[in-house]
């Protein structure tokens, strides 16, 4: 038995389709009218663009296609992810792009209207998001170099207000920002806990440098409280950009290089899911999830984001 899915004929109870020849690729672009990209591992890696990523977005916007740019990250704001786009060669504009940080706040403005203090643990992306959704950002860089003890803690007030905490990447997470996370909760109930993300690593160099995940687990564990996710793979992300953006689902293709967020995030949200092998996910960990029940597979995998270049040679 076949389907056709993203323009690609494929057989059910196989591997995805690995495309690339240009008419599998030319029917893949063409069967979608808007792209959602992660940006590490599918971009660039580190602080270096992969190779033809430029071509390629020049490529796409040239065949009319939306653009949106998603990443996991919560380091940075919108504003100042643009410069670092703009270091590359790359020219993007606000509405085009969509970092975590961006959701937890969006997510406190849109269901937690009346919350207009957050404590956060993160760096200062959140805290300039928290303040462009009109939240006061408790926190954050400022309890960087702070220490904890019992002592310390017997005597530590809540500053009044605190109405949410946020968690992402923190690379200077300690033990006082653990706490102070703790008692924000404890002394307010019905303090609401988001989560930027649950990343629990990026590749760096090789290596698994540890992501998000592990500081929203230490709080978790510390509250016994379950965090919502408003970065991916939470159905808030495609919800938000296809209200803001004005798109068809059924138009829409999420390009990842994590089984379990980007492409998790587009079968949750209902678009079509691209997986590229030039970050952290394999074609091993693919076959992996194909035997499981209830496994996150993709419905193509594409060499690398570059590779739809191959689908413009019969328009030159």
């Amino acid at each position: 038995q076949r389907r056709v899915h993203g323009g690609v004929s494929m057989t059910l109870g196989l591997m995805p389709s690995l495309l690339n020849c240009q008419t599998d690729l030319r029917a893949f672009v063409d069967a979608h009218d808007c792209f959602l990209l992660d940006c590490d591992g599918v971009l660039w890696e580190g602080g270096q663009m992969l190779p033809g990523v430029t071509e390629t977005l020049t490529y796409l916007r040239s065949k009319g296609k939306t653009i949106c740019f998603v990443t996991n990250t919560s380091t940075k704001s919108r504003v100042t992810y643009l410069q670092k786009f703009k270091s590359l060669g790359v020219e993007v504009s606000l509405d085009e792009f969509f970092c975590s940080s961006y959701f937890g706040a969006e997510y406190i403005r849109q269901h937690h209207p009346t919350v207009k203090k957050a404590y956060v643990v993160g760096e200062v992306g959140i805290s300039e998001e928290l303040e462009l959704a009109g939240i006061e950002a408790v926190g954050g860089p400022a309890h960087n170099n702070l220490s904890m003890d019992e002592a310390v803690f017997q005597r530590t007030k809540v500053e009044e207000g605190i109405g949410a905490v946020i968690c992402g990447w923190d690379k200077n997470f300690n033990y006082y920002k653990l706490c102070y996370a703790s008692l924000c909760m404890q002394e307010n109930p019905n303090c609401v806990f988001i989560a930027t993300n649950r990343d629990s690593y990026d590749m760096v160099g090789g290596r698994q440098l540890p992501g998000g995940g592990g500081m929203v687990a230490a709080i978790e564990v510390a509250t016994n409280r379950t965090p919502i996710v408003a970065g991916k793979p939470s159905t808030f992300v495609i919800d938000t950009i296809v209200a803001l953006r004005g798109l068809d689902k059924r138009k829409m293709c999420i390009i990842g290089d994590r089984l379990d967020t980007d492409i998790l995030c587009g079968k949750m949200g209902g678009i079509t899911t691209a997986l590229v092998l030039t970050g952290v996910h394999t074609l091993t960990e693919v076959e992996q999830e194909q035997k499981k029940p209830d496994g996150t597979v993709p419905d193509i995998i594409l060499p690398a984001f570059s590779s739809l270049l191959i689908s413009r040679e019969s328009d030159l």
